[in-house]
């Protein structure tokens, strides 16, 4: 026969608000994003609004489940999602072959299609992605979202809008899109 253990509080022994469960959700967080967004010309990476989270660790050890989908189309073939970590006001990008040496873009989640199909029937792509993070800290982390279309004068990236954007219910339509942060008992 099992055991049943029954409490109406668990209480940490040196910090009553503080219990060490190694490898079990402490909490999570969640952005969603249900309107749209337009990236910038020229391959500049913008800021997703909406889609940023910060969360202060509960101690150094703790890590950081982040997962991400974004809904995007682009009118030049590619949709590129970035993930950046900041801390203390700077930010690190994750999720990207950190390697350097030549002029390969490094991102996080990048999808590409024929540009006829996305801009005339309305291809919507889905950048996810999912990290395990350790940032080794007790200050405040910050997670966000960049996106870009590929480079070029016109070229851009939509969020949760396909390209033609027509209001009519066949081809095109709106969707949502989060990111999505779960800190873990380190």
């Amino acid at each position: 026969m099992g055991s049943t253990l029954t409490v109406d509080n668990i209480q940490g022994a040196t910090a009553s608000s503080k219990v060490a469960i190694p490898g079990h959700v402490i909490r999570m967080e969640q952005a969603v994003k249900t309107d749209t967004q337009t990236s910038q010309t020229s391959f500049t990476f913008l800021d997703i609004s909406g889609l940023t989270l910060t969360l202060t660790p509960t101690a150094a050890t703790s890590k950081f489940f982040i997962n991400f989908l974004v809904r995007g189309s682009s009118n030049y073939f590619t949709t590129y999602v970035k993930l950046l970590r900041g801390i203390g006001g700077t930010f690190t990008e994750l999720g990207a072959n950190a390697d350097g040496s030549d002029n390969r873009l490094r991102i996080a989640s990048a999808i590409t299609t024929d540009q006829t199909p996305s801009n005339n029937h309305g291809i919507m792509h889905h950048n996810n992605f999912q990290l395990l993070d350790a940032p080794n800290t007790t200050s405040a982390v910050t997670y966000k979202l960049q996106m870009a279309g590929r480079g070029g004068g016109s070229n851009l990236m939509y969020v949760n809008r396909t390209v033609p954007d027509r209001n009519q219910g066949e081809y095109d339509y709106r969707s949502v899109s989060y990111l999505q942060v779960m800190e873990i008992g380190g």
